[in-house]
């Protein structure tokens, strides 16, 4: 089973899901909640901090932990 949290090791970025649309920096140190199953093979959707975002899966692969 994949982790369901991650913990952010290095800053990244993400879209809001819903409006306002916009980029969001996500800092070192949040916990980013998986939200299902992943969008396709690039994208994965996660709640942080009551947002609802969008992220690469190569950015939470490669700048975040399973917490």
């Amino acid at each position: 089973m994949a982790p369901r949290q991650y913990c952010v090791r290095v800053s990244l970025r993400g879209l809001r899901a819903v409006e306002p649309k916009g980029i969001v920096t996500i800092p070192t140190g949040a916990i980013l909640s998986i939200m299902g199953q992943p969008l396709s093979e690039h994208f994965v959707a996660v709640v942080w901090d009551g947002l609802e975002l969008i992220v690469f899966a190569k950015d939470l692969q490669d700048r975040a932990a399973p917490c």
